[in-house]
């Protein structure tokens, strides 16, 4: 066998996946090296490596992107392989060939290989010669928006335009109509190009309400192929994975049995080598399914593979790597148990899952005994908008999945990020729900469930405030004493309006203090302050933790497996509805400008995008709220910007 043991590797990523494979890679005594752009200056993957270059620049284009950047680092460092993780350049062809022509091992399958199952259009051809289901649709050969718009019309709407190089949920929309068409048709094409440098595409019938099925496949250089079952991953938004499970709750042994033989099919017929992922979608209450694509990389959610079968999959990627023979060892691979994944991501889902920006000022994660975190980011870390949002991974494996369940909803009601916008609550809310636990949850299930990421109530704003107001005064509580009684008056957000509240406090000694609000007089105090920072405070004879930060005037609190909370003095002047002034349109979040429709003089219609903002990898157009004239444009295309920051002025029209 031509076995090459590997000595130093190259991980061309960032975040926790350079963690996952470093561990990899260190218990099979092969040294790492790190990559790390400004921006992650103060990453703790900048750490896990036995050495570290820094890639000047913070955009990705200039750093993790790079491949000559990447492999002047190989060879400065001495390495002789090169592990891509997942993301930037993880699908790359034209890397996975850089690497071999530098006399490096790309851990990975060959690059013919990855430019084949990448290309939509060619993998589709693949397994519909196969005599293998794929969804229907059309490849036109030719791109013009004429083509395109005719092929739209066989295919039928709504239907997906997807990015032929596309993946990871990236460079793909749906169209329900075909008003929409040349809307979507333009932001798909930007996308992949900026992704992918490749603005080709494909259409698909789009297929909603279905269950996100996926096989997990491990080929070796010697033409074996195997399978270690499958994973659903049907809770999507903007069809991207929030929760991951293995196995699929939904499928019969004979289901099963199908998937996994067709995902093994798929992989021997390109002479498959490496880690790689087939996806499918199955049709809830049917046995019918389609081919969706092939990812050749390791996956996001590998973990809760590796709980239920005991196999270390970035272990098994080194070795086939260096030509180990798969031979018999998975012969005898079974289920054992079940396993749960749930993505924490710096967004907002009571705003169209806005990706956020900031400081974690406080993070404090739990995981049972036996759970997994899987995560990068520490406590005071700036989170930079040029990359993916995701803080961390929370992985619960036990015997049944009602246990798992039960047990990841614990882990994450007990976590604590605190400083920007997380959807821990709406995690939280999925796990509690009938329809999830029961297994119905579909692909549009996070859609058709808006509810799921509401805000805090009323009652459970009038529950907070006294605490908040209790720390606020305990942190100056000398001054407060010497007044006598104070009063602080605090603005938040509930459902879509501004809420006010006045909450006085007067101090009773020894660390206690009366609040009053809405005519109501409680009783508080302080007893205990814990290792991981909480404050245990009683009111009224409820004792609960409590954790506190502020950032920039904003006060972000929440108690234990209670909803993360924000509020503003109202002294500090906040408006937490800008965006709702009259013609005046600022930036939901940080990022850079990538496209400017908007012209001084025009009337723009209710609806029109005025401007597009790309932050961590997803577009967002900021569109016109009424048809009215623009009397202004604040941005160019190429400009960063910050959250708040003026893009567009616009007046009546009439």
């Amino acid at each position: 066998m031509n076995e090459r043991r590997l000595r130093r590797v190259l991980i061309a990523n960032r975040g926790e996946v350079a963690l996952r494979v470093a561990e990899a890679c260190r218990r099979r005594g092969i040294e790492t090296v790190a990559v790390y752009s400004d921006a992650d200056a103060n990453s703790p993957h900048r750490l896990a490596a036995e050495q570290a270059f820094r890639l000047p620049g913070s955009e990705a284009t200039e750093t993790y992107l790079a491949i000559d950047r990447l492999l002047a680092v190989a060879a400065r460092a001495g390495a002789d392989a090169v592990h891509p993780g997942y993301g930037f350049l993880a699908e790359s062809a034209a890397f996975a060939r850089a690497v071999r022509a530098a006399g490096l091992v790309f851990i990975g399958p060959a690059p013919d290989v990855i430019e084949t199952m990448a290309d939509k259009q060619r993998a589709r051809a693949l397994v519909d010669g196969l005599g293998l289901p794929v969804i229907p649709g059309e490849n036109p050969a030719t791109q013009a928006d004429d083509c395109l718009r005719e092929a739209a019309g066989r295919v039928g709407f709504p239907l997906l335009i997807k990015a032929v190089a596309g993946g990871g949920g990236m460079g793909m929309r749906v169209v329900p109509q075909p008003d929409a068409f040349a809307a979507g048709l333009a932001a798909v094409r930007r996308e992949a190009a900026a992704a992918f440098g490749d603005d080709r595409v494909l259409l698909e019938r789009f297929v909603a309400g279905v269950h996100h099925v996926e096989v997990q496949l491990l080929a070796d250089r010697y033409g074996t192929v195997a399978h270690a079952f499958d994973r659903e991953c049907s809770v999507q938004r903007r069809r991207q994975k929030v929760i991951e499970e293995a196995p699929s709750p939904n499928l019969s042994p004979a289901l099963r049995s199908r998937l996994c033989e067709a995902a093994v099919k798929i992989a021997s017929a390109v002479d498959y080598c490496g880690l790689g992922t087939v996806e499918f979608i199955v049709q809830p209450g049917n046995e019918t399914f389609y081919f969706l694509e092939m990812n050749t990389r390791l996956q996001v959610e590998h973990a809760v593979t590796e709980q239920v079968t005991g196999l270390d999959l970035v272990d098994w990627q080194l070795r086939l790597a260096e030509g180990e023979a798969i031979g018999s060892a998975l012969d005898d691979l079974v289920l054992r148990g079940h396993a749960v994944e749930a993505r924490l991501y710096a967004e907002d889902p009571a705003h169209g899952f806005l990706p956020a920006a900031g400081k974690l000022a406080r993070w404090v994660p739990v995981v049972p005994p036996g759970g997994q975190l899987m995560s990068s980011v520490i406590q005071g870390m700036e989170l930079s908008s040029r990359y993916d949002p995701m803080l961390a991974k929370f992985i619960v494996a036990a015997p049944t999945r009602a246990e798992a369940c039960r047990l990841l909803r614990w882990s994450l009601g007990r976590s604590i990020a605190l400083g920007l916008p997380t959807n821990r609550e709406l995690l939280c809310a999925v796990l509690d729900d009938e329809d999830y636990l029961a297994g119905r949850a579909t692909t549009a299930f996070l859609d058709e469930r808006p509810e799921l990421a509401c805000r805090p109530s009323a009652e459970a704003w009038r529950a907070a405030l006294p605490p908040l107001a209790f720390w606020q005064w305990s942190r100056e509580r000398a001054r407060h004493r010497a007044l006598g009684r104070t009063k602080a008056v605090y603005r938040y957000q509930q459902s879509d309006a501004v809420q006010s509240a006045e909450v006085h406090v007067a101090d009773r000694g020894e660390g206690s203090a009366r609040m009053e609000l809405d005519g109501r007089s409680l009783d508080v105090s302080l007893l205990h302050i814990a290792d991981d920072g909480a404050l245990h405070i009683d009111l009224d004879g409820h004792a609960r933790p409590w954790h506190f930060c502020s950032i920039a005037g904003e006060h972000y609190f929440c108690a234990a497996n209670g909803p993360v909370m924000v509020a503003r003095e109202s002294s500090a002047g906040l408006d937490l509805t800008p965006n709702n002034e009259p013609g005046t349109y600022l930036a939901p979040m940080p990022g850079r400008i990538i496209a400017v429709a908007a012209r001084g003089g025009s009337v723009m219609n209710e609806g029109d995008c005025l401007c597009v903002l790309e932050s961590m990898k997803m577009e967002h157009a900021v569109c016109a709220r009424e048809s009215a004239r623009v009397t202004g444009v604040a941005v160019s295309v190429g400009d960063s910007v910050s959250k708040g920051q003026l893009l567009v002025t616009m007046e009546s029209a009439n």
